[in-house]
């Protein structure tokens, strides 16, 4: 292993979105820990004041060990290289082995890989952070015939391996773990120390370096247990394909790439994840990178619609994608707006039922399992809405509101929070929000596809096609189980408060009683409770780590509006523009 020369110490934030920080939000409370490479203990202190976990550690140079030393039950000091871990430390013990950026500084990572299943007990796992060797600042850098060394960063003096993503994966497949999760950290380059580097750079060059998968990824957070198969779902280079994947069938449609599905099952059950694109690059790869990321027992299609966007990077990003087969990619000649591509997508495989998912979207964990359950748990839902940070009746934490994440908490923390507090739980809702929207063929099939003549460019198709199932017999419900993120208009540009008005206009005229069964619901808000039960259960998570207490907006909020003031103002308004009004009120 490196002799150390360069003192190795950070502050843990558990609110930011660093390497550490990510870390720490997949470790239990309580849980047991085997810490390689402890430095001085900063991490090691913060699990075990913060997180009350017992820590054991190794760390091979000497002075940062006695500083350490404090946090740890025991610390080994030694080269991990030569050590055998198990005669130091007990066998199917740790929840967790946590290598934080020390795989690099390794000759023989496989090593100490190879040492770590034998430490974790049945449900343990590893989580290991590694540097993107295939970051495009570095590339940049590289191109320009620089290699420059520093103390600290992607080419650390003291890093003797270097990955990419597939190189690591294919490491752990060799070594038989199966991976559950591969996060990013994602470090825009004018806040790398490549900023120069990328400023100089010929910008043809660095448009497409920038278009590639990953680009922007700095880190990868892999978690990962002892098991025989990669279950990854991603960039599926160098991953074993499940035994049902779907072959790639010829096609006559010239603007059709390529059939997905590295790794997706085929057949019976299949749901297509369906993405119309436009703009918004740095969102949309946010949003594919989050649903390709992250494992389903639910067999899925991912089917990214180009709706003729203008930016050639983002064209260059997804062809990259469909050639990779992470994707099928379809373009259009056209711009043709929101409720024709989503047509065209739904009309793609006529046996599945569908997800409509907005590019400015970012799943978590098994979300895909938890709505489709939700769907199939009677047989007259025909739509499934998550909850999310921006999507009006479905918003948390404040009802109708376009809110950020609670303080101190990310999509999948707060995500797994809701499964965890509403587990199965279902509100009917008087329409599904489309930002993100099961919808189940066979109410597909009854009901047509969505009026792209009366709704082209967006907003107000899905509440119509809404309106048409609930006068056929179909319920619409909101999972109350599942958050997804919602950034908000990144595939529309700044007409988006004309295009909401117009939609819902077009909305009352063909349904004249939508608004009153709006009224209706935001009168009851029948899924108060819900968001309640979240709220108790952010207390409970603060009052455990010391974060600030819960601000109970989302409660408080509706109680203090005058409802009959608010419906006065409702003449000719719309859905969303009664949030607008909300808000008003309450600021």
């Amino acid at each position: 292993m490196y002799k150390v020369g360069h003192r190795y110490s950070r502050r843990i934030d558990p609110d930011s979105q660093d390497s550490l920080a990510r870390i720490a939000r997949k470790i239990k409370r309580s849980g047991c820990v085997l810490e390689l490479g402890v430095a001085t203990g900063y991490f090691s202190r913060f699990l075990r004041k913060e997180l009350d976990c017992v820590v054991d550690g190794v760390e091979i140079d000497p002075a940062m060990a006695e500083e350490a030393k404090p946090w740890c039950r025991k610390l080994l000091v030694g080269d991990l290289e030569q050590v055998c871990l198990s005669e130091h430390f007990p066998k199917r013990s740790y929840d967790h082995v946590v290598c934080a950026d020390v795989l690099e500084h390794l000759r023989d990572p496989a090593y100490v890989l190879k040492q770590l299943p034998d430490l974790l007990n049945r449900n343990g796992n590893v989580l290991v952070s590694i540097p993107n060797i295939a970051y495009a600042g570095l590339i940049l850098e590289l191109i320009s015939g620089g290699f420059s060394y520093r103390d600290e960063g992607l080419l650390d003096r003291t890093h003797l391996r270097f990955f990419t993503k597939t190189s690591f994966l294919d490491l752990l497949q060799a070594l038989s773990y199966t991976v559950v999760e591969v996060d990013t950290v994602h470090l825009p380059f004018d806040m790398s120390e490549f900023a120069s580097i990328v400023e100089q750079a010929d910008p043809v060059l660095r448009e497409k370096l920038m278009t590639l998968p990953d680009s922007d990824v700095y880190q990868y957070i892999v978690t990962a247990r002892a098991g025989d198969t990669i279950r990854v779902k991603g960039n599926g280079t160098g991953i074993k394909q499940e035994k049902n994947a779907a072959p790639e069938p010829s096609s006559s449609d010239p603007d059709k790439l390529s059939i997905n599905p590295g790794g997706r099952a085929a057949g019976m059950g299949v749901v297509d994840i369906i993405i119309p694109v436009y703009g918004g690059l740095h969102e949309t790869r946010q949003c594919l990178d989050s649903v390709l990321s992250n494992p389903q027992k639910t067999p899925f299609e991912l089917i990214v619609i180009d709706d003729a966007s203008p930016e050639r990077a983002m064209k260059a990003f997804l062809e990259h994608l469909a050639e990779d087969g992470s994707i099928t990619l379809l373009r259009n000649k056209n711009n043709i707006g929101f409720a024709a591509s989503v047509n065209r997508g739904m009309t793609l495989h006529p046996d599945r039922d569908v997800v409509l998912l907005n590019s400015d979207t970012e799943v978590a964990n098994d979300w895909l399992d938890r709505i489709r359950g939700c769907a199939l748990s009677d047989p007259e839902i025909g739509t499934v809405t998550p909850f999310s940070n921006n999507a009006t009746i479905c918003s948390y934490p404040v009802f109708c509101r376009e809110n950020s994440l609670p303080q101190g908490w990310d999509v999948r923390s707060l995500d797994r929070l809701f499964s965890d507090t509403n587990s199965g739980a279902i509100v009917d809702i008087p329409t599904a929000v489309g930002f993100c929207m099961y919808i189940k063929r066979r109410c597909l099939d009854q009901l047509g596809l969505f009026d792209e003549k009366s709704f082209g460019p967006g907003y107000g198709e899905e509440n119509d096609f809404c309106m048409k199932a609930a006068k056929a017999g179909w319920r619409h419900v909101l999972c109350g189980d599942t958050f997804v993120y919602h950034t908000g208009g990144a595939s529309f540009s700044e007409s988006k408060e004309h295009l909401q008005k117009q939609g819902t206009e077009t909305l009352v005229k063909l349904h004249p009683d939508y608004l009153d069964r709006i009224r209706k619901h935001l009168a009851e808000d029948p899924a108060r409770h819900l968001r309640l039960a979240v709220d108790s259960a952010r207390e409970k998570v603060s009052a455990s780590t010391g974060k600030k207490p819960v601000k109970k907006a989302c409660t408080r909020l509706l109680e203090k509006v005058c409802y009959p003031k608010i419906f006065s103002m409702l003449a000719g308004l719309g859905f969303a523009w009664f949030a607008k009004i909300i808000v008003r009120r309450k600021t």
